[in-house]
């Protein structure tokens, strides 16, 4: 039986409430003034009642600024927030008659847990508040057993992560992690952190809040996010990624629904927590980076965030937040980043490359993917996919990629002309640029095996909107919906678009979507049944690329 998408939407807007108010009330401090506290009101507790009083012990040299404490009940099936308080040297939590109860602050290194009987008194020895978050937190990375999260403060500070896994089954760990500071202006100048979480579970949820980056807290907040690390994939298990390109800076609250979209969309099929792959164009240039993270919070602390650089991008900051991204191993963490790189998920490999310096097929990058494509990360996937910003493919203002084309062509084939694993393997290629969504197929055929490459361009998640033109092998484009101011019959919007792809063993299911605004960046009720968005393409594909059912309901 198949689901009407208006349905789905009801479903997935409830679902995301919970899930919001879940992290919520776990990662976000209550809105309190100092001396205030809270019981949390889903809490409805009778009998015998207790107060602590959290007391906050400063270093002699810092200024104290108002802290927070927070009591959480733990079960053997579940933990809430049950209280909270802030104060500047001391808080009272009133906390209902519940046990065990674990006391922590997001301004502490320090946690307990009580079993039986509270104490009357806990101190917390705080952070020194020397810094505040400018960016993030992000995650950069993700495998089974390791997570990297990274943010950024406006100088130099001691900023930890707490982290807690978040499937309500004992022994409920929770841990704080120093992140690792990379300042290469001076410790006056913004500085990244990036904490390494290792000896995770697969396929688990966790969430986390980072301690000592707010001086002075207004609504009582401190940067937070959750993930769900990396799945065991056996045969036709199925994990979801998503992939969006060219944001420029422009259309700040398109960049925030396309970003949140990419996200819910994952958690909304039931594979929360896959990549999210970005085809370059983050920013123009040295402006925006600021917008491009704040808008994009909710993506890029839920889910491993892997961007190619585009040609707006500037090199340097766009290593400084993502290079290189993927590194789980400690070591090394600031030699020789690159704007291309790999990584695997699932059981696919995936290649993210520059085309800003793949100026030959014989050149320093053209040699690290030959010599990627021999390594274990891509001999032992079953899949492989290219992102990169210009693609090979391509009917519009930029056409084809030439060089890029012929740098993948030439690797289909090995020496003696039989075909290559890169070859068997490749399923899609993905691309930004061109500011419109295409889909291309093209045969190839090495020695007696035949089998069709999918170039996808994913249209713009921000900046300004272009219409696709026609060809040879185009399979469906954004040209149905293309109407955008300057166009010939134009009907005033502007059209955006993003791509989700399932994968099931190697069977690739596609569903790009179109998002409708007008020019002052309103949502227009463009799609089936007044939505704001509608589905542009859905496209399922086996291991020749060639076309099978596909299994989602990707029509409303």
């Amino acid at each position: 039986m198949q689901i009407s998408l208006t349905t789905k939407l009801l479903r997935f807007c409830f679902i995301k409430t919970l899930l919001i108010s879940a992290i919520a009330g776990w990662a976000l401090e209550p809105s309190l003034n100092a001396g205030e506290s809270r019981e949390e009101p889903s809490i409805a507790q009778s009998g015998s009642r207790g107060t602590v009083t959290c007391r906050f012990k400063w270093a002699p040299d810092t200024v104290p600024q108002q802290s927070t404490c927070i009591a959480e009940h733990l079960t053997p099936t579940f933990y809430r927030q049950i209280a909270s308080c802030r104060g500047v040297n001391s808080c009272v939590l009133n906390v209902p008659s519940l046990v065990p109860i674990r006391l922590w602050s997001p301004d502490s290194r320090n946690q307990a847990t009580f079993a039986a009987a509270l104490p009357p008194t806990y101190t917390f020895q705080v952070f020194p508040r020397a810094a505040k978050a400018t960016k993030g937190p992000w995650i950069s990375a993700a495998t089974q057993k390791a997570v990297v999260v990274r943010w950024e403060t406006d100088a130099k500070a001691s900023s930890w992560l707490r982290v807690v896994n978040d499937q309500f089954s004992p022994p409920h760990t929770a841990q704080w992690i120093e992140g690792k500071s990379s300042c290469p202006g001076g410790a006056a100048q913004p500085c990244i952190h990036t904490a390494i979480l290792t000896g995770l579970d697969a396929g688990r949820r966790y969430r986390f809040v980072l301690g000592d980056v707010v001086p002075t807290v207004t609504t009582g907040q401190h940067p937070g996010g959750g993930f769900v690390t990396e799945p065991v994939v056996i045969g036709g298990t199925e994990y979801s990624f998503s992939v969006v390109g060219d944001v420029q800076g422009q259309g700040d609250k398109v960049w925030k629904d396309v970003a949140d979209y990419s996200a819910d969309l994952q958690m909304n099929t039931g594979r929360p927590g896959g990549p999210i792959l970005h085809t370059g164009d983050l920013t123009a240039s040295l402006a925006n980076w600021k917008d491009f993270f704040s808008l994009g919070a909710w993506m890029l602390s839920s889910h491993p965030f892997y961007p190619a650089m585009g040609n707006n991008d500037n090199q340097d900051l766009f290593l400084r937040y993502f290079g290189p991204t993927g590194r789980i191993d400690p070591t090394g963490y600031d030699l020789e980043w690159k704007p291309y790189y790999s990584v695997n998920y699932g059981n696919t490999h995936f290649i993210v490359l520059d085309t800003n310096s793949l100026t030959s097929c014989t050149n320093a990058q053209a040699t690290w993917l030959r010599n990627d494509l021999k390594g274990s990360g891509a001999t032992t996937a079953e899949n492989i996919v290219i992102v990169t910003h210009w693609g090979p493919r391509g009917y519009g203002v930029y056409g084809d990629n030439t060089t890029l084309k012929s740098c993948l062509e030439s690797l289909f084939r090995d020496s003696s002309g039989k075909p290559t694993d890169f070859f068997r393997k490749l399923r899609m290629v993905f691309s930004g640029h061109q500011h419109y969504y295409e889909r291309i197929s093209q045969s190839h055929t090495v020695g007696t095996d035949t089998r069709k490459v999918h170039y996808v361009t994913v249209g713009t998640a921000a900046a300004d909107p272009r219409c696709p033109g026609s060809g040879l092998g185009l399979e469906a484009s954004s040209a149905s919906v293309c109407k955008n101011p300057g166009d010939p019959s134009s009907d005033g919007t502007y059209d955006y678009q993003g791509v989700v792809v399932d994968v099931r063993g190697r069977v690739f299911e596609l569903r790009a979507y179109n998002f409708a605004y007008d020019a002052a960046g309103k949502r227009v009720p463009k799609g089936p049944s007044g939505t704001w968005y509608s589905v542009l393409d859905c496209f399922a594909m086996n291991d020749k690329g060639e076309a099978v059912p596909p299994q989602n309901a990707c029509k409303p």
